[in-house]
């Protein structure tokens, strides 16, 4: 394919301003830059690359754009909007040092499949908006300092990776996320030596909705300041193989529903 040369001119101004050289230069059209046949870039596949400074808003220019991922490098500053990314399938920018709150704007990508943000500093409540994501399959914010958890994540039907995990979320645990029914992963927990949540303060009671998640494999639910008794709904996860509820408060016998968790191979 012949590379456009709006495209690669395009390309080669948002290299320059990450990587902070004005010498830098990238091909488009090659497995790190992607077009379609129309010359539109539909992916940035840019992970482990150094890139710096601030996510530009240009980006919302690339309205074809089906993929972007900057994993593992130092960008900074705040996630512009890119509603206008309307086909946006990937957005990952996990592993850099992006602060601010995330964005109420991503919750228009509503053909968004993974949002991946992880190891960042962003703060603040958790937008109900992102409850708008019903194509949603893999959800991880672990590791930054966000701080609540809407019950509007309910909504999202087909997750199957849920982590909110190394956060400083408080308040109780929503029962919608008891909706989640193709979830197989779903960590809410604090210090782990799995390395998911840290400083995430849940109170409150387990909610028995949680019980529903058929295809729960793993819940991680450790490290918080939990209460009252372990629902025996808990006992319907018969998939499950890892279930932490430890270090938090929680009172009474541990139910022996829990017994028909017969994959569990660390509780």
């Amino acid at each position: 394919m012949t590379d456009s040369p709006n495209c690669n001119l395009f390309t080669k101004s948002i290299y320059q301003k990450l990587t902070g050289n004005a010498n830098s230069t990238i091909a488009c059209c090659q497995s790190q830059i992607k077009c379609n046949a129309q010359n539109e870039i539909i992916s940035i596949n840019l992970p482990n690359r150094g890139l710096k400074g601030q996510i530009s808003s240009d980006f919302a220019q690339l309205t074809s754009l089906t993929e972007i991922n900057f994993t593992n490098n130092s960008l900074t500053g705040t996630i512009p909007d890119l509603s206008a990314c309307n086909q946006l399938k990937s957005l990952l920018l996990n592993i850099n040092k992006l602060t601010g709150s995330l964005p109420a704007s991503i919750g228009k990508i509503t053909t968004l499949e993974n949002l991946i943000i992880h190891d960042n500093e962003l703060s603040g409540p958790i937008p109900s908006s992102i409850g708008n994501l019903v194509n949603l399959i893999n959800f991880n914010l672990g590791y930054n300092k966000l701080t609540t958890i809407p019950p509007e994540l309910g909504n999202l039907r087909k997750v199957q990776l849920f982590v909110i995990m190394n956060n400083a979320v408080t308040g109780k645990i929503p029962e919608t996320l008891g909706q989640l029914a193709l979830c197989e992963r779903l960590y809410l927990s604090s210090v782990s030596y799995r390395r998911f949540l840290n400083n995430n303060q849940l109170t409150g009671t387990i909610p028995p909705e949680l019980g529903n998640l058929a295809y729960l494999t793993n819940l991680d639910l450790s490290f918080n300041k939990l209460s009252g008794s372990i629902p025996t709904s808990l006992g319907n996860l018969v998939n499950m193989d890892l279930i932490d509820m430890s270090t938090n408060t929680l009172t009474g016998p541990i139910p022996s529903e829990l017994g028909k968790m017969l994959k569990v191979q660390e509780m």
